[in-house]
C-alpha cells in the first residue's frame, strides 16, 4: 500500500509521471534478478503437435511442462507464445492405433510492447477510493476489465468462451476469404484494448506487471488451461518464512447482496496454507496441485462476509477437459466444430 499512498499524494501530473518512471525502474531491477530467460513466455509447441497418452490413467496430457511462469515485472517487448485451444477427435487414435489427439497451437504469438497502462492505472488509481489493499485489487481488476472493453466481469461464470476463442482467433490470425491458419507474422497486446477478447492470459499479463509496480513479488503462472497469480508476502513475524497467496482476477468470486441478488464479481484472493518455498517450487515445476477452498462473499452494511462453499478450486497441472465440443481434423487442421452427438 506504500507506493499507492503515495500515488494519491501526487500534486499533478509531472509528479505522477516520475513516479510511475520510478516504480518501473524498480520493478525491472527485481525482474532481471529472479529470471533467467528474457526473451519469451508461454509455450510455443509447433504446429500442431499430438497429445501424449497415459496408458495408466488413459488420459491424455500436453508434450510439455505443463507450467509456466515469470517472477515479477515481464519486460517491455517480451513475446508470449499463445498455445490456444487443446481438442481430441470424435476417435482419439487412428487404425494403427497413432495418436489423433491435437494440441492446436499453429505459432501464435504477441508483443507485450507497451508499458503506457502502468501510468494510466496510476492515474486510474488516484482518482479512485482505495480504503485497504483488496480494494487496491479491486481497482486493478476494475481497470483492466475497462482496458479490454469488457461489458462485464471477467469470470468464467458469465463469459462466453467460445465466442472469446473466436474474437481471439481473429486477432491472432490473418483475415482472408478462405479460413487460415497461417500465423500472422506480428502481434502486439495493445490488439487487444477495446477488444472484448481479453481472456484470463492478457489479464494476468497486466495484472502482474500492474502488482510489480505496485511494489509486490508476484508470479505469473500459467497452467495446462488457465492463467493467475501468485502473491509472495512477508510474514508480519519476522521469525517466519515468507506466505504465499492465490490471487486470481480473471476467475473470481461472485459477491451477493443479503437478498443473495449479484452485485459484482470480485478477485479470488486466498492464502496458500501451510506453503514453503519447496512446496511452492514444486507447484510451479509441475509435480503437485494447489487445491483451495471455494466461497462467496455477502455484502452486509459495512463489512462483507465470507461464505465457504462446499467445493474446492484446483490450481496446477491438470489433464485436459475437452468439454461438449471437438473439431473435425482433417491432416492436422482443425477446421470446424461440431456439438458431440449425444
Amino acid at each position: 500500500m506504500e507506493i499507492a499512498d503515495r500515488i494519491k499524494e501526487c500534486k499533478d501530473d509531472k509528479e505522477l509521471r516520475k513516479l510511475t518512471i520510478q516504480c518501473l525502474k524498480e520493478a525491472k531491477k527485481i525482474s532481471k534478478r529472479l529470471n533467467y530467460r528474457t526473451d519469451y513466455i508461454g509455450y510455443d509447441l509447433g504446429v500442431n503437435p499430438k497429445l501424449k497418452f497415459d496408458e495408466s490413467t488413459k488420459e491424455f496430457y500436453c508434450p510439455c511442462n505443463l507450467i509456466d511462469r515469470w517472477i515479477g515485472y515481464i519486460p517491455k517487448n517480451i513475446k508470449y507464445c499463445y498455445g490456444y485451444a487443446v481438442f481430441k477427435p470424435r476417435d482419439a487414435f487412428n487404425k494403427d492405433g497413432e495418436i489423433n489427439a491435437l494440441v492446436n497451437n499453429d505459432g501464435w504469438y504477441y508483443y507485450l510492447d507497451d508499458e503506457k497502462y502502468i501510468y494510466e492505472y496510476f492515474k486510474y488509481l488516484k482518482d479512485h477510493e482505495v480504503k485497504d489493499e483488496f480494494d487496491l485489487f479491486m481497482s486493478i481488476q476494475d481497470y483492466i476489465i475497462d482496458k479490454f472493453g469488457e461489458n462485464d466481469y471477467l469470470t468464467y461464470d458469465n463469459m462466453d468462451i467460445n465466442s472469446r476463442r473466436d474474437a481471439l482467433q481473429r486477432l491472432l490470425m490473418k483475415e482472408n476469404p478462405i479460413y487460415s491458419h497461417a500465423p500472422i507474422k506480428e502481434h502486439s497486446i495493445k490488439d487487444f484494448y477495446g477488444s472484448n477478447a481479453g481472456m484470463c492470459t492478457e489479464i494476468g499479463l497486466l495484472a502482474q506487471n500492474i502488482l510489480s509496480t505496485l511494489g509486490y513479488i508476484a508470479i505469473w503462472v500459467l497452467d495446462s488451461d488457465h492463467v493467475y497469480n501468485i502473491l509472495i508476502k512477508e510474514n508480519e513475524d519476522e521469525d517466519e518464512q515468507e506466505e504465499y497467496y492465490i490471487l486470481d482476477f480473471s476467475n473470481g468470486i461472485s459477491c451477493y447482496d443479503i437478498n443473495y441478488n449479484l452485485l459484482e464479481y470480485q478477485p479470488y484472493y486466498r492464502k496458500i496454507e501451510d506453503a514453503d518455498p519447496d512446496y511452492i517450487k514444486n507447484f510451479l515445476d509441475g509435480k503437485i496441485k494447489l487445491e483451495v477452498p471455494d466461497y462467496i462473499k455477502i455484502k452486509m452494511v459495512d463489512y462483507q462476509h465470507i461464505l465457504p462453499l462446499n467445493t474446492t478450486r484446483i490450481y496446477g497441472k491438470k489433464l485436459f477437459d475437452f468439454g461438449d465440443f471437438v473439431p473435425n481434423i482433417e491432416e492436422g487442421i482443425v477446421l470446424t466444430k461440431t456439438r458431440r452427438e449425444k
